[in-house]
């Protein structure tokens, strides 16, 4: 048995570069089944061994639509791409930065992805 663990979330304007090119190449900006997110879901699994009564950590990280419910499976590339943008966000969730510093370290992130994608 499988369970998801919300870990965070991430707004699709944050995921463009200046260009407007996507930041997950493989991961289409909008929802590809209904084209209604204004950002996704992050969620980590979980499987339930029934023998010795204990979760194992899985590797498996999801996007989901928070419209749909359509996931997408992570590579380890993507959701290295992703932690940034989800610390950030919990950091503004909980009040613990301005609106303005989540936009300057929101765009501070961006230029880096953008560099270290140039090379």
């Amino acid at each position: 048995m499988a369970t998801n663990e919300l870990i965070g979330s991430v707004f699709v304007e944050q995921l463009k570069f200046k260009d407007d090119s996507w930041v997950l190449k493989r991961i289409p900006p909008m929802c590809a089944n209904c084209n209604k997110n204004k950002y996704y879901y992050i969620y980590k699994s979980y499987d339930f061994d029934p023998e010795i009564k204990i979760f194992i950590v899985a590797s498996n990280y999801k996007i989901t639509c928070p419209e749909c419910g359509e996931e997408i499976e992570l590579d380890p590339e993507e959701i290295t791409l992703l932690k940034p943008f989800i610390a950030l966000n919990k950091k503004y969730e909980r009040g613990k930065i301005s609106e303005e510093e989540h936009f300057n370290q929101w765009s501070k992130i961006i230029n880096k992805l953008q560099r270290n994608s140039q090379r």
